[in-house]
């Protein structure tokens, strides 16, 4: 069994680690998307984003090391070969004494056809020089796909580490791959057909470390939609055995607790209310059994959610984070404005907390981490179709534990945006016939709007989690919106009717 000692040392003294929350910005003329992130062993985070040249189109990525004060102290242009082209990338943390990190690259060589890729792995100290790199032929070669949509990884004992990955998501392959901390391949396994699903979202050991447990998308397929499942593995990755999870549950994000639950989140589909959507989140026991279940974003049909690309994770077990996109749509450029919803739980599921980040363009989520300090980073793009063109942002989120229980507020000038987590929110935005209030804090919560002279032209109460606001009669313009109960202000705005 692994030794989780450190996890409650941690527990123990949270109170020894500094608090930190920054945003920084990759805002350059050219198109940026964020990639992944994850705090290492020296308290510093690492991340991966793109950048496309708006005018040749060409794209390069880069490694991107900040420390806790959100202050760049590294970065490396991951360049091209000169003979191979790259078709993803991606970075994980591989040790953290010393400290060493994992680059993966799925790629095929020039003048092949594109779906004739092969693997890199390549280690990196903690100033991205090269230690060692290995090429592997990972793919069968009788599977024509070029894609990985989403390669896990997992750090196991022993200095070893676990590769998973479909290829060709059509023709359903599944690979496991055993590796060394020196690039040794120790074991591999490929699955196809319904043993293998499509997609693998995460993976994580089983309760006692005596295997591994795959949340999948597309094994085992039944008549009646069960779009994701679990499969168990021994530690030689032979499959034990395979669960379905509750039907119309899809995307699926998982985090292993050192009690031995495995908590799992993702987005749940009301098909037979119009398709509503909300975020559910469920913990198993170690037979995998469910023993509890909790929500946020709360369901419904207008605002479409987004999962993102990794949503759930913790640091100590009062302190569960699961992530998304609030109103999502599946396009690159999104002429509205969204936001990124979090929710924070603790051990028992219970909602300590749902806030929001953005609203002012449109933001979508991709990856986040929980932090020592009890907070999280998120790495997410940005996109505000008033001002740009074609051209997005990347951006890092870092939130300690204090903001996201509190709420530490600041006010918006020229040069400091808000960039604060809110706990209110109005949409849609511009709204025409309705707009909804959404806030947790809303008992003998007053909702006030004004014009832009000032004037209070409505003042409603509000009695739910979200309340719908009639808004049709109002003249168009720009308008200013406030949240106050007894104890004063909660959340303020802008919104425009049209």
């Amino acid at each position: 069994m692994r030794i989780i000692l450190t996890i409650f040392i941690h527990f123990q003294c949270i109170v020894l680690f500094a608090q930190h929350s920054f945003v920084y910005i990759k805002a350059e003329l050219a198109d940026e998307g964020a990639g992944s992130i994850f705090e290492d062993g020296a308290g510093n985070f690492v991340g991966i984003y793109g950048k496309q040249d708006l005018n040749t189109e060409i794209i390069t990525r880069y490694l991107l090391k900040l420390n806790p004060q959100g202050d760049s102290i590294a970065a490396k242009v991951l360049a091209s070969h000169q003979d191979t082209i790259i078709v993803e990338k991606g970075v994980w943390n591989l040790e953290n004494d010393p400290v060493g990190y994992v680059l993966f690259e799925n790629a095929y060589l020039a003048g092949n056809h594109h779906s004739q890729t092969f693997q890199i792995f390549t280690k990196l100290d903690e100033d991205f020089n090269i230690i060692w790199k290995k090429v592997f032929q990972l793919r069968p070669l009788s599977v024509w796909g070029y894609t990985i949509y989403f390669p896990q990884y997992l750090k196991l004992d022993a200095q070893e580490n676990l590769f998973a990955a479909n290829f060709n998501n059509d023709q359903k392959t599944l690979v496991l791959f055993k590796f060394s901390d020196f690039g040794d391949s120790l074991a591999a396994r490929t699955y196809h057909g319904d043993s293998a699903g499509r997609y693998v979202y995460d993976v994580t050991y089983n309760h006692d470390s005596s295997g591994f447990v795959l949340q999948t998308s597309g094994a085992y397929d039944d008549v009646f939609w069960a779009e994701s499942e679990m499969i168990e593995l021994d530690l030689n990755l032979e499959q034990i055995r395979a669960l379905p999870h509750r039907r119309f549950f899809d995307r699926v994000s998982s985090c292993l607790l050192p009690d031995g639950r495995l908590i799992v989140s993702g987005l749940f589909w009301f098909p037979f209310t119009n398709g509503k959507q909300q975020i559910n989140l469920y913990s198993f026991d170690t037979l995998l059994q469910v023993t509890d279940s909790a929500s946020f974003t709360n369901p419904d049909r207008l605002i479409n959610k987004h999962t993102g690309f990794k949503h759930l994770d913790y640091h100590y077990p009062d302190a569960i984070y699961s992530i998304c996109t609030f109103d999502y749509e599946p396009d690159l450029w999104v002429g509205h404005p969204s936001w990124v919803a979090i929710g924070k739980f603790d051990q028992d599921l219970n909602l300590l907390t749902e806030k929001y980040f953005g609203g002012d363009a449109y933001y979508w989520f991709s990856h986040m981490a929980a932090t020592k300090d009890g907070g999280l980073i998120f790495c997410t793009t940005r996109f505000d179709h008033l001002t740009q063109y074609k051209e997005r942002d990347a951006y890092i989120v870092k939130y300690d534990s204090l903001e996201l229980t509190v709420g530490i507020h600041e006010e918006a000038s020229p040069n400091n945006p808000y960039f604060g987590l809110k706990r209110a929110i109005v949409f849609p935005n511009p709204a025409s016939e309705d707009m909804i209030v959404r806030t947790a804090e809303y008992q003998h919560a007053i909702f006030d709007l004004y014009n832009l002279t000032g004037s209070l032209v409505s003042s409603q109460a509000l009695s739910a989690l979200e309340s719908r606001i009639k808004v049709r009669h109002f003249p168009k313009g720009i308008y200013m919106w406030a949240i106050r109960n007894e104890t004063g202000l909660i959340e303020k705005g802008k919104i425009v009717i049209h």
